[in-house]
């Protein structure tokens, strides 16, 4: 019988090679109806059935693209799904999403135990099927620890920057930002990377007076009142938005003035004009006019405290809070957006976890050294490629060294999850 012949589908609806279909999964009292995309099975070979599941990352199931494993299907004649996330979707089963119940019905073993829970209801329905797990970024985390934990239901895991190394404070993320700027390769430079950190250094010693951050909002382009207060101070820097780039994504092959790492250094390292000045220029060429930051952190802290909020934006940061940790840090001049000991990142990201959840340093880091426990350590796994980008500020929280229990992958000039959407080689 064809494979596609044995899931029910409760809802279809096309859209381009996928459908969507829903698979029931309850946890306590509470029912999640989670959907997932099932292509045409185009390349499934009856005689030797291969799953290949794609476990989508905390974001709306199709707005992630599948292309990383579509190669790989073509070759071996594998059937393929991508599958929805609890608390991703449309079914929600509580009215309200308060620290008590996310903490109670949003947890990482409860996601590994909905993807098994599909993994074993298709081993049931086609006996002998092989299942083959892959994830990006978050998705790459539960694919790897179904495949730990459930190995008789899950025959191997091909996960993408997964962070996998859970700590509280991550230095390495503007380390390796750092080293971004200064490689020649991604069209950085040492005198690139310099300039960026001076720029930084005049930002900061502005910040000190009243007069310095009205220049300072004057010639970014920001509102009055923008940089009035540490927190403002430093999300402008945060992981180095003082770009206006979304920089852990760099794309060699973006087209905007200023959209990637080559292109900012190209600037910085050519142009004979003050280095701030510069970073400006970057920063509102980047940005949407008209945007003020500080009623921008207000709406968000807002939405963070709205228990009747289940946006991926709070259920993001609340995983972040409660579970994974890895809060950036910036509190040294070795970081390139450095503008002062008292505007590190982790303060700020930290503080965010306090004003909208209402978690203790004590809280956060209680979570994050129960989920590392629960995580430990991947010698004894077999069958999972871990898969990273040497430009992704991410990479050192994976597993990316061999030795550890999977194989791994390292992409070079490649930043986070490039290769999972890129339709090409």
């Amino acid at each position: 019988m064809p494979f596609a012949s044995l899931v029910v589908a409760l809802n279809i609806k096309l859209m381009n090679m996928l459908r969507y279909i829903h698979d029931a999964c309850i946890t306590m009292d509470y029912v999640f109806s989670r959907r997932y995309y099932e292509e045409d099975n185009q390349y499934y070979n009856p005689r030797k059935p291969i799953l290949f599941l794609e476990v989508n990352p905390l974001v709306p199931l199709g707005s992630s693209a599948v292309y990383e494993m579509i190669d790989a299907a073509r070759q071996i004649g594998a059937s393929m799904v991508l599958l929805e996330q609890r608390y991703m979707g449309r079914s929600l089963p509580t009215r309200e999403f308060s620290v008590a119940t996310l903490k109670e019905l949003f947890t990482v073993p409860q996601s590994v135990q909905d993807v098994v829970h599909f993994c074993r209801k298709m081993k049931e329905k086609v006996p002998g099927i092989k299942i083959i797990l892959f994830g990006c970024s978050n998705g790459g985390m539960i694919a790897a620890l179904a495949r730990k934990y459930y190995s008789e239901f899950v025959d191997g895991a091909i996960v993408s920057s997964a962070a996998l190394r859970i700590q509280l404070e991550y230095e390495k993320y503007a380390e390796v930002l750092g080293g971004d700027f200064s490689n020649p390769a991604l069209g950085g430079s040492d005198k690139c990377l310099a300039v960026l950190r001076d720029a930084h250094t005049a930002f900061g010693e502005k910040l000190g007076s009243p007069e310095g951050r009205r220049l300072l909002e004057r010639i970014f382009g920001l509102c009055d009142g923008d940089l009035e207060g540490w927190q403002l101070e430093t999300a402008f820097t945060l992981y180095g938005d003082s770009t206006g780039e979304d920089l852990e994504y760099n794309d060699p092959q973006c087209e905007g003035d200023y959209c990637n790492i080559q292109k900012i250094c190209s600037k910085l390292a050519n142009e004979k004009k003050p280095p701030l000045d510069m970073l400006a220029d970057i920063y509102k060429a980047n940005s949407s006019p008209g945007s003020c930051l500080a009623v921008q952190l207000q709406q968000y802290v807002s939405i963070l405290k709205d228990i009747m909020n289940s946006g991926t934006d709070r259920m993001n940061d609340f995983h972040v809070c409660t579970t994974r940790g890895l809060f950036g840090t910036c509190s040294h001049v070795t970081c390139p957006f450095f503008t002062g000991h008292d505007r590190d990142w982790f303060d700020y990201l930290t503080w965010l976890c306090e004003v909208g959840f209402g978690l203790s340093i004590e809280e956060i880091l209680e979570g994050i050294e129960g989920f590392k426990a629960y995580v430990g350590d991947f010698r004894t796994t077999k069958n999972i490629l871990s898969i990273n980008g040497d430009a992704d500020p991410w990479y050192p929280s994976s597993i990316f060294k061999e030795g550890e229990g999977p194989e791994v992958e390292m992409v070079n000039g490649a930043s986070h999850c490039y290769w999972c959407s890129a339709d090409n080689e």
